[in-house]
């Protein structure tokens, strides 16, 4: 992974290699972002960068032997850890180092859930357990093979049980010389506040839509009518841009089904609520997910065409003509509302909650917000 490969955050760039060349590095740093903003792939080129032996001004050297394993992150200074989904007595990550590595170097911008599936299909959730951080305390522990930097870069370390967390505190509280940890959270919040403070933070924030569209054109080339449908579609998150360049039917899927949805919340007279909602549930939950995200999306650009007009919408085609069409429904209605009733949905499909129950009580709980009554809560 190299600076250049990755989108956006020109100024993260600049800042990071300067720490570099002033030898200011913390033995901590936390890059901290929401999914897709690339702050898994700002740590490995930051490492990379780190460990290179004839490093330039702004990148790597690319040639060194230090490089040629670092492209395949096979460094033996650099180490991963992650979550994991136990199983079958599995305690440590080591079992699921070269399948993360296959992942990381086809989509950096990976997501938990696309992890989740990938090693143990739907309906799993994964944590680090204990025994891993006991690892992180052990290979850090070791030697520096290069005699540079020992770096280990935790993904998603909001997923340490209580036991890891309390672990990895020690190892942050007395770090050894030449150790470099890296934090790289979507979520810091949910982090021990004794963690966090004990590193520095490097806010990734959410992409823009210039950057997205560029770099779907000039790094993965896409071609531009694609590129700008996937920028809509993926509100910051770049990983959602390159799923829907990569199968841009699934968004004219969601469409139908978040057009669907809404009618019959708007109407639910006139519509069939169990036949659309029995749709929605069919869907696996890494699908659900991303189907409730383009709902508030799609939400979110009715009201500004409810109240700035057409001309400040980003949307195209039908989607550009229905959201014209639904945004009288929107005007006056409480946005806020709508995106915590979805928020919880979402959330209680990360939980494994009944899909069709819950397609039914959302269902009933837009009906409510539609008709100017406060929504109930969604247990």
């Amino acid at each position: 992974m190299y600076f250049k490969d990755i989108v956006g955050h020109s100024d993260l760039k600049n800042s990071l290699t300067q720490i570099v060349k002033d030898d200011h590095v913390s033995h901590a740093l936390m890059f901290a972002g929401p999914e897709g903003s690339g702050n898994l792939a700002l740590a490995i080129a930051f490492s990379a960068y780190l460990l290179c032996k004839n490093r330039g001004a702004n990148e790597r050297c690319g040639v060194c032997p230090n490089c040629k394993q670092l492209d395949q992150l096979g460094h033996p200074d650099l180490h991963f850890s992650f979550p994991f989904v136990k199983k079958d007595k599995i305690e440590i990550s080591e079992v699921f180092q070269r399948d993360f590595k296959i992942q990381v170097k086809e989509n950096p911008y990976l997501s938990l859930k696309d992890w989740e599936i990938k090693i143990a299909g739907e309906n799993k959730q994964s944590i680090i357990p204990v025994d891993e951080s006991s690892q992180i305390v052990k290979k850090l522990s070791l030697k520096s093979f290069a005699g540079g930097y020992k770096v280990m870069i935790i993904w998603m370390p909001e997923k340490l049980n209580q036991a890891a967390e309390n672990k990895l505190l020690k190892t942050l509280e007395e770090p050894s010389p030449r150790t470099l940890i890296l934090l790289v959270p979507a979520k810091p919040e949910d982090l021990l506040p004794t963690i966090i403070s004990r590193a520095q933070m490097v806010r990734c924030r959410p992409l823009r839509d210039e950057e997205i569209r560029t770099g779907l054109i000039e790094k993965f080339g896409v071609n531009q009518e694609v590129a700008e449908k996937a920028t809509q579609m993926a509100e910051g998150n770049f990983n959602i841009a390159l799923k829907t360049a990569k199968d841009p039917d699934a968004e004219n899927a969601y469409f139908a089904l978040f057009r669907d949805w809404m009618r019959t919340c708007v109407a639910p007279k006139n519509h069939d609520i169990v036949e659309v909602t029995e749709k929605i549930a069919a869907l696996s939950r890494d699908q659900q997910g991303y189907f409730l995200d383009y709902c508030l999306n799609f939400l979110h650009e009715a009201v500004i065409y409810a109240y700035l007009g057409k001309d400040k919408a980003r949307y195209m085609g039908a989607s550009a003509e229905f959201a014209e069409k639904f945004a009288p429904y929107m005007a006056g209605k409480d946005l806020g509302a709508f995106h915590d009733t979805l928020s919880k949905g979402h959330r209680l499909v990360e939980r494994n909650a009944n899909p069709r129950l819950l397609y039914m009580k959302l269902s009933a709980e837009m009906i409510r917000i539609f008709m100017g009554k406060r929504p109930e809560p969604i247990s």
